[in-house]
């Protein structure tokens, strides 16, 4: 986060958890400051999801694997994972709360439909 603050025109948070994401936020806010530049970074989130029919063992299962490396932190990950209307336009809510600049939604369904039903949810 320290190089992000003196290279990067701001700072890329994962997960699901806000109250995290705020935290690494506030780390990259301070290392921008210690680095000298003006204003304030830029700051995005990234957020895997799954809509639709078995959309939370989806978006669960892809969790597990993809952050498997991280142990028993990549099942909390997956129980808190995107995977309903409420929790989309719940996730959006919060990170706007902590001061996100930009939400990147990852789809993680290989179908084309989850696009359309994100798209039906953030209009």
């Amino acid at each position: 986060i320290a190089r992000a603050g003196r290279l990067a025109d701001g700072f890329l948070a994962s997960g699901t958890n806000p109250e995290a994401v705020e935290t690494l936020y506030q780390m990259a806010v301070d290392a921008w400051d210690a680095a000298g530049k003006p204003g304030k970074p830029r700051l995005a989130a990234v957020c895997s999801y799954a809509l639709g029919p078995n959309a939370a063992g989806v978006v669960g299962d892809y969790i597990r694997d993809y952050y498997s490396f991280l142990g028993p932190v990549a099942e909390q990950m997956a129980q808190n994972a995107v995977s309903s209307t409420e929790a989309v336009t719940g996730m959006i809510h919060d990170l706007e709360g902590i001061g996100m600049d930009e939400l990147v939604f990852l789809p993680t369904a290989a179908e084309m439909g989850q696009l359309d039903r994100l798209a039906d949810i953030i209009g």
